[in-house]
């Protein structure tokens, strides 16, 4: 409570009113369905989405490696990474 009271005080000198309006304190798990929808919380937070962090790491990273040769025009070396052709010239299959 002491926190909420506090952080009004100061966000109303720092903070714009655009940002303070998108700003939500809740209490319990329980009050935070009413700002958000189960479908866009992650399970361990009891919402229902499943979200693969590691996976999207992996992804994210692997998509920028990807945009970089492809800026450089390394053309064979973002299809080798892509799959499309092996190491020594032969297409896959």
């Amino acid at each position: 409570m002491f926190f909420t009271a506090f952080f009004k005080v100061i966000s109303t000198v720092t903070l714009p009113s655009k940002i303070r309006k998108r700003m939500h304190f809740v209490s319990s798990i329980d009050d935070i369905y009413r700002v958000l929808p189960k479908d866009e919380l992650l399970v361990e937070h009891g919402g229902q989405l499943d979200f693969d962090v590691e996976k999207w790491v992996e992804e994210s990273c692997c998509q920028a490696e990807r945009d970089e040769l492809a800026k450089k025009g390394r053309v064979k070396s973002l299809l080798l990474q892509c799959g499309k052709i092996r190491k020594f010239g032969k297409k896959e299959a």
